[in-house]
């Protein structure tokens, strides 16, 4: 997990999708409160690149 927050912290999406796995799917859930997206994200640099922009 320290990996996977330093990463996000710097901004760095080499060093995020370092620390993700290959087959990687993000699914959200905005609970009706908040956006949230509405198909799954898949692919580690789509993941990383998500993570780091929100």
């Amino acid at each position: 997990m320290t990996g996977f927050l330093e990463a996000a912290a710097l901004g760095s999406p080499p060093r995020l999708e370092a620390v993700l796995a290959d087959q990687l799917t993000a699914w959200s859930d905005g609970g009706g409160k908040v956006r949230a997206a509405l198909r799954p994200v898949r692919g580690r640099d789509t993941v990383a690149r998500l993570v780091l922009g929100l």
